[in-house]
């Protein structure tokens, strides 16, 4: 007990930074989100909960893929909230704030060891990542029951990274922890990052490759064995998830198309998934271009001072999430190449793009805490960019306070939608967001049968 006072002490400025954000972003939470199903839960409704309460789920049942992806323990965890809670989808909401908690204290000790000093750039750094983490601006995310399941996943991407790192820091002779971290990534790959994980593998897999070569054209001593291990368990892992994967269609890349439209599609495509990663969705397409401009700047500069300082010689963890965020990039814009360029800017998907800007900070940190050999200006340009980076992202959480009431209406409305689901039309239940009406109405029924999500507290008061 003694020992934990004694580390809350030495880091009370992350330590109280980390609980406003966390107390802040539950009071936001309890304002605007009801216990209310949106999007995928109504497919998962009518697809698991019926089965579950009668014959049982499997295995097979949490495996089985839509399209391209598979994700058990999203399902999982569902269930699981069936079970304990009767399916309250705020609990998964708050729980996903807690696991954002624990991201950031993963990101607070990778960067801490860094700083030799506290002085500003310390400051400014930590605070920067912490609200990068908090962002509002994928609220897509944050109010439903995705939160969870979402946050999970990148807080198991960054673990894995941070694994990973220590382990190539001293890998001259067999270690069995090799074992253990190679079981991970499947497990990761397999059970927590749907299509994603793919991202995951292939930035794992390059690091294994660049640390490899590296310490090879130095002719320090490495342990081959070690490698090939960790190397076969994330090959091991995509086998085995896309294993049964049949549907492998992403937009419409297999059709004829002009390669020069294409191309620009792409490039713009990048440009505004960049932008609404720090300035989130609540511009128009011209203005998150222009922001994606400069995120796509600040990257080059961050990425140069990476390699130009040799920071690669102390950690790794930058060139993971930068390999992550360009896979992940071009998965999103195969996949929805015919959604139009809008489309790419939908929150949910900031909370993987601002893998970016945590990289930036990390590099940045890195940077600054070289106080004997950084000139003036270079850290006057340094502390320009984290300036940015905070402006932009205090504007997408502004943004997002300033309309989060009507979100909270929105729910609310559907809620009253479900108490009264005969008065509405087919094409009103559009609000739900489900993949058909006949998902909704079915869904409804079924909370009413097995007492689940609203109805079992009115069930209970009757």
């Amino acid at each position: 007990m003694a020992k934990l006072k004694q580390k809350m002490y030495d880091n009370c400025y992350f330590v109280c930074l980390v609980t406003i954000f966390l107390i802040g972003m539950l009071i936001y939470l309890s304002e605007s989100t009801s216990n209310v199903p949106v999007m995928d839960y109504w497919r998962y409704l009518n697809a698991l909960v019926d089965k579950f309460f009668t014959k049982g789920i499997s295995f097979s049942d949490l495996y089985s893929n839509n399209g391209i992806h598979r994700t058990p323990v999203q399902l999982f965890l569902f269930l699981l909230n069936i079970v304990l809670f009767h399916w309250n989808t705020q609990i998964s909401i708050y729980l996903g704030a807690v696991i954002l908690c624990i991201t950031a204290c993963v990101l607070y000790k990778i960067m801490k060891p860094t700083f030799t000093n506290k002085g500003i750039g310390y400051y400014l750094c930590i605070f920067i990542m912490v609200l990068t983490v908090f962002t509002l601006g994928s609220y897509e995310i944050l109010l439903l029951e995705f939160s969870t399941s979402f946050a999970l996943r990148n807080l198991t991407f960054i673990t894995g990274y941070y694994w990973t790192n220590k382990f190539l820091e001293n890998n001259q002779k067999w270690d069995s922890r090799a074992c253990y971290l190679s079981m991970y990534y499947i497990f990761v790959i397999c059970a927590m990052g749907g299509a994603y994980s793919m991202g995951f593998a292939a930035s794992v897999l390059f690091v294994l490759f660049f640390d490899f070569c590296k310490k090879m054209r130095k002719k320090e001593g490495v342990c081959y064995r070690n490698y090939v291990v960790l190397s076969l368990g994330v090959i091991f892992g995509v086998s085995l998830y896309l294993y049964g994967v049949t549907d492998l269609s992403t937009g419409n890349i297999g059709g004829s198309f002009d390669i020069l439209q294409l191309l620009y599609f792409f490039f713009h495509g990048t440009l505004i998934v960049l932008g609404s990663s720090l300035v989130g969705n609540g511009l128009s397409v011209e203005m998150l271009t222009f922001f994606g401009i400069m995120v796509l700047m600040i990257h080059f500069i961050c990425i140069y001072l990476y390699v130009s300082n040799r920071i690669y010689e102390i950690t790794y963890i930058p060139i993971f999430m930068y390999i992550y965020l360009a896979i992940f990039i071009v998965m999103i814009l195969m996949g929805r190449n015919t959604n139009g360029v809008e489309y790419l800017s939908a929150s949910r998907y900031i909370c993987d793009s601002s893998m970016g800007i945590i990289s930036d900070v990390i590099i940045l940190s890195f940077y600054l805490s070289k106080s004997k050999i950084v000139f003036v200006k270079r850290k006057i340009m340094s502390y320009f960019l984290i300036g940015i980076l905070c402006l932009g992202t205090f504007y997408a959480d502004i943004t997002e306070l300033k309309i989060s009431k009507y979100r909270k209406i929105y729910y609310d409305n559907l809620i009253e939608m479900m108490l009264n689901l005969d008065d509405y039309t087919d094409d009103e239940l559009t609000p739900f967001q489900a993949q058909m009406p006949e998902q909704v109405r079915n869904g409804v029924m079924l909370m009413k049968k097995y007492r689940l999500g609203i109805f079992y507290n009115i069930d209970m008061e009757r």
